[in-house]
């Protein structure tokens, strides 16, 4: 069971956090975290009437493991009839200024149906919802210390219909999954009684197959539009709704031999490929790489619009720490770069080439940009 894993990681985490208290802080430690402890459950009794049974508790503190600070402020893991939660609260003193997680269950079924419902009515939406998520509410600074679930933790009783309110102050972002949906249609006003809480960003994704929605990311890569649009290679459409209003996007991909590419915000007709020559493995040395070997064919690349550029590469055809490495033909010769980091999406490994930043690279109107993926010799030895 769960409880049982935290236990010794509660008491691990608290050797570790207050180790460097003094006895005296230690006593108003303790002094704090029992307050905290008779507030949670005056919190949970008069808010839905019944008195839950404390399982665990642990002090917030700030600043790192080692000499943090601990606050007056505590996460109190309870139960009721064998459903556990938690419960933040302050125990500085006696009050029941609370918030908890005892209904996230209820509203993530509740908001499934709303937007189920909202696009029955609507001229819009075809697609059935696969799963919500919502990350917002108080408390993450006890990540990842504690595993309890720290997040989603709302003030407000939820009545089945205030979404809103319930969100109140906090961050929230709700994205709510489909496969092959249709989001044309859809108007920002169709989602009111999520949206008249400006803190609230709504995020509807369209995966092209159950297979990329089984590969879907965590949800923190889609905290900006950026980190939607660089999984276009399982995202076909995406309908963002925030304060500065609603982003609608249909990711069309385009495919040169065998690898896939997106442009950011536009078609794939403003990109061509065709076949290059890299310079020597040699000139990548010093780049993050040492004693390289190109383990793709080179191409060159043209584009009409300075954005980013999305690469998907097969990743059965690339041994296992290949990067992109780029290469760029100046008046002053050769600017080569390897992108810094592999980023695997699905069965694809994905890296970018930013147009905008080739500019200089343009001799008599032309571009001279070739890329290929590198990796060092020794990985290929070890894979074969």
């Amino acid at each position: 069971m769960k409880s049982i894993k935290i236990i010794p990681l509660l008491l691990g985490c608290s050797l570790l956090l207050t180790g460097c208290d003094s006895k005296e802080q230690k006593a108003e430690n303790e002094k704090n975290l029992r307050q905290a402890e008779k507030n949670a459950v005056a919190y949970i009794e008069e808010k839905y009437g019944f008195t839950p049974e404390i399982i665990e508790s642990v002090l917030e503190r700030y600043g790192g493991l080692f000499g943090s600070t601990p606050h007056t402020s505590a996460l109190i893991r309870m139960n009721h009839n064998s459903k556990d939660f938690s419960v933040y609260i302050d125990g500085s003193t006696k009050n029941t200024d609370g918030a908890d997680n005892y209904q996230q269950e209820e509203i993530i079924s509740a908001l499934t149906e709303k937007l189920s419902e909202k696009a029955e009515n609507t001229k819009g939406v075809v697609g059935e919802i696969k799963s919500i998520n919502i990350d917002g509410g108080k408390v993450k600074s006890f990540r990842p210390i504690v595993e309890w679930n720290c997040e989603n933790l709302y003030s407000e009783y939820f009545d089945g219909e205030n979404f809103a309110e319930v969100f109140g102050d906090e961050i929230c972002c709700v994205t709510a999954d489909y496969i092959e949906a249709d989001f044309e249609n859809l108007q920002e006003n169709d989602f009111d009684f999520l949206l008249s809480n400006e803190r609230v960003r709504l995020s509807l994704i369209s995966y092209r197959t159950e297979e990329d929605y089984l590969n879907r990311p965590d949800y923190g890569e889609f905290s900006d539009f950026t980190g939607i649009k660089k999984h276009a290679i399982l995202i076909e459409e995406s309908f963002v709704f925030g304060k500065d209003g609603a982003d609608h996007n249909e990711y069309v991909l385009g495919k040169h031999d065998n690898f896939y590419y997106y442009v950011f915000d536009n078609t794939p007709n403003t990109v061509s490929f065709s076949s290059a020559k890299m310079p020597d493995a040699s000139e990548f040395d010093g780049h993050g790489i040492i004693d390289g070997q190109f383990v793709t064919p080179a191409y060159s690349i043209n584009s009409s619009v300075n954005e980013r550029i999305y690469i998907y590469y097969p990743l059965s055809e690339l041994p296992e720490k290949s990067r992109l490495a780029t290469s760029r033909k100046t008046a002053d010769g050769n600017d080569v770069d390897i992108s810094p980091l592999a980023y695997d999406i699905g069965d694809y490994r994905m890296a970018y080439i930013q147009a905008s930043e080739f500019k200089d690279a343009y001799l008599d109107g032309n571009p001279e940009i070739s890329f290929a993926f590198i990796t060092e010799k020794e990985n290929i030895n070890n894979e074969q």
